[in-house]
């Protein structure tokens, strides 16, 4: 998974906080999901 496409994390770059805000949403929403399927 993280061998696959090791940039992805490295090209997307907060530039400001509310990016940050946003990813960690999705970071939060994405372990929710997980959460549902177990």
């Amino acid at each position: 998974m993280t061998g696959r496409r090791p940039f992805n994390h490295f090209t997307i770059q907060p530039i400001n906080n509310s990016s940050i805000t946003a990813a960690k949403f999705l970071h939060a929403k994405v372990l929710a999901l997980l959460k549902k399927v177990i």
